[in-house]
């Protein structure tokens, strides 16, 4: 790639792209003495990126040469999985032809804004003692080397330095925190938790106060109990779905798993989507939220509910009908395009919410698809007219 050249044209990564991400690795490490790549043994995520990253609550970004659609440079970003809600950076590799033109730079920028919208309040990273040329691009971003050093014990013989940044508070969660404050919020439900991306986001805002968090599948609630460690008025309520009945549910499990619903996909998304198909299914119970509501809601306390279920936001609120009165504010994920067989659009939850007296207060930007230019969903805050 020579200066004249377009700047990379950069896009989630596939599961597709392994070949041509085990090039990359290979040729990186090439340059560096004593570097040796063993995918299958140190790096089999290579095989299936998108999966692997997914599977963890991340997201990977490749770049490819605008000449010859050759990668040319990728980076990954996941959330570790501790109670700190910290994010971690990795596999940032730029291929030497892409090197000077600021890919590397605009790479680590997409992790720390995903790690933002996250509500991650610092993004880490461990990288080789040998990279040099990575190390300076890293405290030139801002990023502080510690005094810590890891030795991995594997082929390559490698000792890492460990660097982290503070992650700056999006607009959107400084507006949501000052949406909870401006209300008084005393306790959020967090409905359709997975692995605590919305209750840390809340706590990067500001918000101190209660957090009740509902996820039935037992993986991301693994995962949600480690999230939420060390919390104290961070409580994980019973295992359960919620919804308009009661009894049991059959979940089908993506596996990108905060895309895991009861509803099938649209046929057309398997073209639009690359997570748009299920691994397997489990049963979970599943119950109305008014009927748990008293559980978790004292009778002075006010209430945001947010809501995430992947298409059945609408028999969520169906099944709190009797307690929708206690609630001041309620946040859910709307479908631009719908991807769920029988969800509603976006307009009629809209229609739907002013009719039970709750008017929009805020809308905040969710998944943006490049291939076709649209973004799919976003979230819309909605407080009671009479507040």
């Amino acid at each position: 790639m020579s200066g004249a050249d377009a700047f990379p044209v950069v896009r989630d990564g596939r599961d597709g792209d392994a070949d041509q991400l085990i090039r990359l690795m290979a040729d990186v490490f090439a340059e560096y003495p004593g570097c040796v790549l063993d995918v299958d043994g140190e790096e089999p995520d290579l095989r299936a990126i998108a999966t692997a990253y997914a599977g963890h609550g991340g997201r990977f970004w490749v770049a490819e040469s605008p000449s010859d659609g050759r990668i040319v440079g990728m980076v990954g970003g996941r959330p570790l999985g501790s109670a700190d809600g910290h994010w971690e950076l990795k596999k940032l590799y730029v291929d030497r032809s892409a090197r000077g033109t600021g890919l590397g730079s605009h790479l680590v920028r997409l992790v720390e804004a995903e790690a933002a919208r996250r509500g991650a309040p610092v993004l880490e990273l461990w990288s080789d003692t040998r990279f040099l040329d990575a190390h300076r691009l890293y405290q030139r971003l801002g990023f502080r080397r510690g005094t810590e050093l890891r030795e991995l014990h594997d082929l390559s013989n490698s000792v890492e330095y460990h660097f982290a940044k503070p992650v700056a508070v999006s607009k959107e969660t400084r507006s949501l925190a000052r949406i909870l404050e401006h209300h008084g919020i005393t306790v959020v439900l967090d409905v359709g938790a997975n692995v605590g991306q919305y209750a840390t986001r809340l706590r990067h805002g500001g918000y101190d106060g209660r957090i009740v968090s509902f996820e039935p599948l037992p993986e991301a609630r693994a995962a949600l109990a480690r999230a939420a460690a060390g919390d104290r008025l961070w409580q994980i309520a019973p295992q359960a779905a919620l919804g308009a009945d009661r009894g049991t549910v059959t979940l089908n499990v993506s596996a990108e798993s905060d895309m895991s619903s009861t509803l099938p996909f649209r046929p057309e998304m398997g073209e639009l989507l690359d997570s748009a198909a299920y691994t397997g299914s489990v049963t979970v119970p599943i119950t109305r939220l008014d009927e748990v509501f008293d559980a978790h809601v004292a009778p002075g306390d006010r209430c945001f509910l947010k809501i995430d279920t992947q298409g059945t936001e609408s028999a969520v609120l169906d099944g709190a009908a009797g307690r929708l009165d206690r609630i001041s504010c309620i946040q859910l994920e709307l479908s631009v395009v719908p991807v769920y067989q029988g969800e509603p659009g976006y307009l009629d939850m809209i229609d739907g919410l002013a009719r039970l007296g709750f008017q929009p207060a805020l809308f905040i930007p969710g998944y943006f698809n490049r291939r076709t230019a649209r973004m799919i969903s976003m979230d819309g805050v909605f407080v009671r007219l009479s507040q």
